[in-house]
């Protein structure tokens, strides 16, 4: 729970109910590697997310795989610009992406079903956060 004076007014309190949903402790290798995935996709290392996917169990998908991992197309990902990896709400990127999920959709519904569980339970929070983001930057 979290207490908060609620937006607009000066002091009339509003009580929050967090929900962290689904727990599950990760096993250091797994925690590393997602980790140097993460590394690897701020750092536009190509090499590195191909390894670290294979690792986690994208198979050789790698490219898909950090495409859903970051809701950015490959060309994006693998772009040195540091803003890379920034959620754009210019409407000629958000139609790319739609267009790529689109075009990709069997690709990774099948991508979805290889991966291990946890990966997915990570892939979940990891939209979570993306959205808590997005809600509080706009």
């Amino acid at each position: 729970m979290m207490l908060r004076v609620k937006p607009g007014t000066k002091n009339t309190p509003q009580l929050i109910l967090l929900d962290h949903g689904l727990h599950k402790t990760l096993v250091p290798e797994l925690r590393a590697n997602y980790a140097g995935l993460w590394k690897s996709l701020v750092f536009a290392n190509v090499d590195g997310i191909e390894s670290y996917s294979l690792k986690l169990g994208a198979g050789e998908d790698y490219t898909l795989f950090a495409s859903v991992m970051t809701m950015r197309p490959w060309r994006k990902v693998v772009d040195k610009s540091h803003d890379h990896l920034q959620f754009s709400i210019e409407q000629e990127d958000v139609d790319e992406i739609q267009d790529y999920a689109a075009a990709s959709l069997r690709e990774v519904a099948e991508l979805l079903r290889r991966l291990p569980r946890v990966i997915l339970l990570l892939l979940n929070t990891n939209d979570c956060l993306r959205a808590v983001d997005n809600a509080l930057v706009v």
